[in-house]
């Protein structure tokens, strides 16, 4: 059949900013068939939501090939935003990784309800209310009856970060800004009791406690707490004596030509950001011990890359993609959204850890907060349910495998291992002569980190690029790269 299918196109255009952002979210919402017995006949909903983008080039598999698929499941669908002028019949594609959440029961409705409003908002005016609200339509399954029971049942919230220029509805204690994202990134930090585990596409924030960057003066607005929340929970522990640790897994580089004024830009704000993040953990081991402690025994930060074993049937006629090809080593681009905390809740979504993400007035983006019941502290101080089993699968594909040590990742043994496992494959990625990463595709980030706290790049510039692994300041466009 030909169905309607009214589309809007709604801008981002914050003229109080003076700037062009983005419509973030990333979610569908469909209608399917009701399956419990007595519910024959009527109709539910069933949402996704997560970091994917229904574009080209972001199909992947946990094996991440590079040069292998480019002729079957990767044929007319190669993309490299890297190395953009690469010839794709040749390779390497850029790899990707991302994480996506199917939902059901009430939050489904709330995720309708979040596109409903929008559409209100934003919508031609003849078009705001042909959108319906789901409860009142023919044939749709009661509120009351749309709700799952027992242990494999999940306690789900729905946040955003949005503002009252995109959205209707939006509760006037707000102010007209709804940063709820970071609010419920904040409190999860806050609860946590022995790890957390973070996946992002970009990690610059709290820049009113970055040294030698001052807000008033640069003007520079990326304030939002998330990476002071993470540091000041480890001092938090460090202070009371117990064990902790936070592993955030990055992209080695964000995406585009590493040397680009754009990239180079975030990754200084990025620098930034974790410097602050490691002198403040280390001011907490000199204070309060323990003696002999290093900043890495309680924070570490991680990237994703590939190395493909392989023939070069032929050759590009560009030398940079000639070395690349020979080398046969590629990063794996990490545009995954998520917090894993104490393997009891989880987090995923749109939302970047930047302040276009997290601001509320700046980028739109969704999020869901979930915690399993029957696998919750207050039951269990060591959940085994399928949060646990989340990310413990993740770990196994970033690491090749599992370990006993991976149980407990605040333990010292855990941390151990895993930072020589991630050296071991970052110095494999290195190496001049191809071969394959020992363990998965998970590696050491290029910084140093001294028992004082200061943070240096471990080489000068990324692996086939000229893009330095500080970065370079660029105020003039902190606005967009923040």
């Amino acid at each position: 059949k030909r169905l309607p299918s009214p589309c809007n196109l709604a801008s981002r255009v914050l003229t109080n900013l003076g700037a062009i952002f983005s419509h973030h979210q990333k979610s569908i919402v469909v209608d399917a068939p009701a399956v419990a017995s007595g519910q024959e006949g009527l109709r539910r909903l069933i949402g996704f939501v997560g970091g994917l983008d229904l574009t080209n080039g972001r199909f992947d598999t946990p094996q991440h090939p590079l040069f292998c698929t480019l002729g079957t499941v990767h044929s007319g669908d190669a993309r490299n935003g890297m190395h953009p002028s690469f010839d794709m019949k040749y390779g390497p594609r850029q790899p990707w990784h991302d994480t996506h959440a199917k939902v059901e029961g009430p939050v489904a409705r709330d995720l309708y309800d979040s596109f409903r409003l929008r559409w209100i908002r934003q919508a031609h005016r003849r078009r705001r209310h042909s959108v319906p609200c789901w409860g009142n339509l023919p044939g749709v399954l009661p509120q009351f009856q749309d709700v799952f029971q027992g242990e494999d049942s999940w306690r789900v919230q729905l946040f955003r970060s949005i503002d009252k220029e995109a959205t209707a509805g939006l509760p006037g204690d707000f102010d007209g800004i709804s940063p709820e994202i970071q609010l419920a990134y904040i409190h999860a930090i806050r609860r946590a009791q022995y790890f957390v585990y973070i996946e992002n596409q970009f990690f610059i924030g709290s820049s009113t406690e970055w040294p030698d960057v001052d807000d008033q003066n640069f003007h520079l607005e990326c304030n939002h707490r998330v990476p002071h929340e993470l540091a000041m929970r480890t001092v938090a522990k460090i202070r009371r004596g117990e064990r902790f640790a936070v592993y955030l897994c990055i992209p080695l580089h964000p995406d585009g030509v590493a040397e680009s004024s754009t990239v180079q830009g975030m990754l200084a704000w990025q620098y930034r950001t974790v410097r602050m993040m490691f002198s403040c953990v280390a001011r907490a081991i000199q204070r309060y011990g323990p003696q002999g402690a290093h900043p890495t025994d309680y924070l570490n930060f991680f990237c994703l890359g590939q190395r493909e074993l392989g023939p070069q049937v032929s050759a590009p006629e560009s030398p940079a993609q000639q070395h690349v090809c020979l080398l046969r080593r590629h990063p794996i681009y990490v545009h995954s959204k998520i917090m894993v905390v104490d393997d009891e809740y989880l987090l995923v979504g749109s939302a970047n850890i930047n302040e276009r993400s997290m601001g509320g007035n700046r980028d739109t983006e969704l999020a869901v907060g979930a915690a399993q019941n029957g696998y919750l502290m207050s039951e269990n101080p060591r959940p085994r349910g399928q949060v646990y089993a989340y990310r413990q699968s993740l770990w196994a594909e970033h690491l090749g495998g599992l370990d006993p040590a991976f149980q407990a990742p605040e333990d010292l043994a855990c941390v151990g291992k895993v930072r020589l496992m991630a050296l071991a494959n970052w110095e494999a990625y290195l190496a001049p002569v191809p071969q394959k990463l020992p363990f998965g595709h998970l590696m050491s980030y290029p910084y140093t980190v001294s028992a004082s706290g200061a943070v240096g790049p471990s080489i000068e510039k990324f692996p086939d690029t000229l893009g330095k692994v500080s970065g370079t300041l660029n105020l003039g466009m902190a606005l967009i790269t923040t």
